[in-house]
C-alpha cells in the first residue's frame, strides 16, 4: 500500500462521485485506507493489530465527507441516503452505536463509487424487492425499546 492519503479537508461542497473518481485521494484512502485492510482484517484470526488496523479503517470512513442528495447525483444513491435519514430519526440506542452505525451506512454508500460495489448493491436491492419470500417486519418488530415506528 504506499504512503496513507489524507482526504481532502474542504468537505462541505465537495462533489463525492467527482472526489472519488478513479486516481482521486478520497478514491485510494477508500481502496487502500479502508477496503483493503478490511478485507485482510475479516480474514485473518483476529490479533491487536488487526484491532489497530479496524480503527484505522473507522477512522478514515470518518473522515470521509458526508454523501448528501446535494454532493451526490445517482437515484440510488440518494435512497440509500434517505433510508439512512429516515433510520436515524428512528433508532433509540445509544450516541456511541449511532456513530459506529452512520459509519456503516457512509461506507456502504460510499462503496457505490468502487465499481462493481454499485453494481453488487443494485443487484442486492432488485433480488429483495422481487423476492415474495422476503418478510415484512411483523407489528412487534423491531422492538419498541429501540424504535419509533410510525
Amino acid at each position: 500500500m504506499g504512503k496513507d492519503p489524507n482526504p481532502l479537508l474542504n468537505r462541505v461542497e465537495m462533489n463525492v462521485e467527482a472526489a472519488f473518481r478513479k486516481g482521486g485521494a478520497l478514491r485510494d484512502t477508500l481502496v487502500y485506507g479502508v477496503k483493503e485492510p478490511l478485507k485482510k482484517c475479516l480474514s485473518h484470526k483476529a490479533t491487536v493489530s488487526h484491532a489497530f488496523a479496524l480503527y484505522k479503517v473507522y477512522r478514515h470512513i470518518s473522515e470521509f465527507p458526508e454523501p448528501t442528495i446535494e454532493n451526490t447525483s445517482d437515484p440510488n444513491t440518494h435512497e440509500l441516503i434517505q433510508f439512512g435519514d429516515e433510520f436515524f430519526q428512528r433508532i433509540r440506542i445509544g450516541s456511541d452505536e449511532v456513530a459506529v452505525l452512520k459509519t456503516i451506512i457512509r461506507f456502504i454508500i460510499l462503496m457505490r463509487y468502487d465499481e462493481p460495489y454499485k453494481q453488487f448493491q443494485d443487484w442486492w436491492a432488485d433480488r429483495i424487492r422481487q423476492d415474495p419470500k422476503w418478510r415484512p417486519l411483523s407489528k412487534s418488530e423491531p422492538d419498541r425499546k429501540i424504535w419509533m415506528r410510525d
